[in-house]
């Protein structure tokens, strides 16, 4: 039998086995191990392998640095971009970026978390590319499409693109739409709100009129303020003559006969007023001249009279009263507090882009009340209201139906004879008083800025007033003249 060598199915095997191609699909390099071994067995081909998350960062010299392209994804975004003769991939952060090879010729990536992730390219040849892939959490071109469209709708407001930032800027905004912006901006994480109040904001100049008014005096020249709240009429109506239409009615009963209001024709208007009532609107010359009667024959009390300046959306308070102390026990022993009391009013304007002024009005009416006394010290009476309502510029609101009665009784007698049963009657004398006051509110806000005339004459007017009183200015006061 022949001798055979046993090198011979070696070399057999050996031809047999497949040699490592650079033509077969791209393989998967992770940054946290090792390159495959030359002649290793090659991977299993599948349609779209997972790259496992890399730690360790992959060097590069300076000349393949260079040459480095950037792309903007999205989180929950998959791409396929092409790379002929691609060999090998390695992805820098697996957390944030997941890529995968299809097959030779396309690379799929997907956008796992927002962030900046490397992504390595090498091709058949050995050469190789860097990708720099910029995740950013959101679709900006879209939210700002959509944000842009949303903000046409709102004068003075402008969206831009930053990064990955949707800037949103504006002034001199009205409140409700700076409140549309804070709600879109917390729908889009994307967007950074730079609006602002600050600026030329308008003022609102509200004059606040307190008045009391016995009750009886109110019914004798018919202002009948709980009649407000019917239909929407109201002006200084004469016959003959058409006026104004105001959003008030003031002292309009039902089924009263008076003085019919006739139009310009002469027709009559069907609306019947009482002889005695005047019809009070918005306009403040009808107002003032039914107040200064009052005023005149001593039936009424102005209790204050302020006018008080606020920004739009701004609050402005006023107090004429004063403030008395009580103690209060604390862990550290008695304190002494103060309570103010008097004419109190808060005011929160409020103009909107017609024009509309919508106020938030809070009075309040207080006095000690000297019947009830306690060791912390003496009770308060007050009368209060809060409301919120919407006025044109100009108009003026009546708030009324904060009634006080007082009662009161004297008794004189003679002594003695004055208790006795039957004709004790014939020497004693009896007086009772009853006091029923009513407080009512007026207040008539006017949109005004630097370059109203009204408050430029009222500044003249003033300065003429002070001027009269206190004399010329001393020399030292003078303006300085220029030298010649």
């Amino acid at each position: 039998m022949p001798h055979v060598p046993r090198t011979a199915p070696l070399l057999a095997a050996l031809v047999l086995l497949p040699w490592p191609s650079l033509a077969r699909p791209a393989d998967t390099l992770y940054a946290d191990s090792p390159p495959p071994r030359i002649g290793a067995a090659p991977p299993t081909r599948r349609a779209a392998r997972p790259v496992r998350p890399a730690y360790a960062p992959i060097r590069e010299t300076e000349s393949e640095a260079a040459d480095v392209a950037e792309i903007e994804m999205f989180v929950g975004e998959s791409r396929v971009f092409p790379t002929p003769g691609v060999a090998r991939i390695a992805v820098g952060n697996g957390s944030l970026l997941t890529a995968a090879a299809l097959d030779d010729r396309e690379v799929i990536l997907f956008a796992n978390g927002a962030g900046t992730s490397s992504l390595f390219v090498w091709n058949a040849d050995g050469r190789h590319q860097r990708i720099k892939v910029h995740i950013v959490a959101g679709d900006v071109g879209r939210v700002a499409r959509e944000v842009a469209a949303f903000l046409g709708a709102i004068p003075n407001a402008r969206a831009s693109v930053i990064g990955d930032k949707v800037i949103v800027e504006g002034e001199q905004l009205s409140d409700l739409d700076l409140a549309k912006i804070e709600v879109l901006a917390k729908t889009y994480p994307q967007i950074v709100n730079f609006t602002n109040r600050l600026g030329w904001e308008q003022m609102v100049l509200m004059d606040v009129k307190v008045v009391e008014f016995p009750v009886n005096e109110l019914r004798e020249i018919g202002l009948k303020w709980t009649a407000m709240g019917g239909a929407a009429v109201g002006g200084i109506w004469s016959p003959g003559h058409r006026g104004p239409v105001a959003p008030y009615q003031i002292g309009v009963p039902s089924g009263t006969g008076g003085l019919p209001i006739t139009n310009a024709d002469g027709s009559a208007s069907g609306i019947p007023v009482p002889r005695a009532l005047t019809l009070l609107s918005a306009v403040n010359a009808g107002l003032g001249a039914q107040l200064n009667l009052l005023l005149q024959n001593g039936h009424s009390t102005v209790l204050a009279e302020p006018q008080l300046s606020a920004r739009n959306g701004a609050k402005a308070s006023f107090l004429a009263g004063g403030e008395y102390p009580y103690t209060v026990s604390t862990v550290n022993g008695p304190t002494v507090l103060f309570k103010p009391y008097g004419v109190r009013l808060d005011i929160q304007p409020r103009v909107d882009a017609s024009g509309v002024i919508r106020a938030t009005v809070e009075t309040e009416v207080s006095q000690i009340d000297p019947s009830v006394s306690t060791p912390a010290g003496p009770a308060l009476l007050s009368r209060k209201t809060s409301t919120e309502f919407n006025v044109r510029d100009g108009q003026t609101l009546v708030l009324s139906g904060l009634i006080q009665r007082e009662q009161a009784g004297q008794v004189d007698k003679v002594p003695l004879l004055g208790d006795l049963p039957v004709l004790g009657a014939l020497f004693r004398s009896r007086r009772f008083q009853n006091k029923e006051t009513e407080l009512v509110v007026f207040v008539t806000p006017t949109v005004v800025d630097a370059h109203t005339p009204a408050l430029a004459e009222r500044v003249q007017r003033t300065g003429e007033r002070l001027r009269s009183q206190l004399g010329p200015p001393p020399h030292l006061s003078e303006p300085l003249q220029p030298l010649p």
